[in-house]
């Protein structure tokens, strides 16, 4: 056999690892994230479902590459190659599109208000750190606006959210007070973009 298969099957390997560490990585989140005592939490089990799904398949392609360098003979060389290669690259853009998701959707996963934070999978807004909570009376989302480090960021939770009515119904219990107001020219005002 080529050398670049051995090379491709010690990617199918790594990928398997690496999809294996991704898993690992998230259920460690979740677990710290469960055991923390809170005022509420949401968690939305269809994101979580998705996420480990894709990177399943990620694990299924990564092992079937394996599997089909393992069971290779000599007179199938070419199509065990580009197998390989196929298995291989779908592997990887499945790892990919599970933690672009994993980070893009990070805020809406998973939420648990504590006595002194807003908790998500592996992120802590303490409420000492947010400047303002602002419905937009325009489009009726929800702005969290907080601190960090240097700067300031937001989150936005569009206007049927669970986790916006979650926040709303919580507030007292947090020491925060929601605002009706222009969220856009309160952003730009608090990070000084005029």
């Amino acid at each position: 056999m080529f050398d670049s298969e051995k090379y491709l099957s010690v990617i199918s390997i790594f990928l398997i690892c690496f999809s294996l560490v991704i898993s690992g990585t998230i259920i460690y989140y979740l677990y710290n994230f469960l055991k923390q005592k809170s005022v509420a939490s949401k968690v939305r089990k269809s994101f979580l479902i998705i996420i480990f799904s894709i990177i399943g398949l990620s694990f299924i392609f990564a092992l079937t590459g394996t599997v089909i360098y393992q069971t290779s003979d000599i007179s199938s060389v070419r199509k065990t190659y580009k197998y390989l290669i196929a298995t291989n690259v779908i592997s990887f853009l499945l790892s990919l599109i599970g933690i672009a998701i994993l980070f893009i959707f990070v805020h809406n996963i998973a939420i648990k208000l504590t006595e002194d934070s807003i908790l998500y999978l592996g992120e802590k807004i303490e409420y000492k750190n947010i400047a303002k909570i602002i419905i937009d009376p325009s489009n009726a989302n929800l702005y969290i606006n907080y601190k960090v480090s240097r700067t300031y960021k937001r989150i936005r939770y569009i206007s049927n959210c669970s986790f916006k009515k979650l926040i709303i119904d919580n507030a007292s219990k947090m020491n925060v007070e929601i605002i009706n107001d222009d969220a856009n020219k309160y952003f730009e005002k608090l990070t000084g973009k005029n």
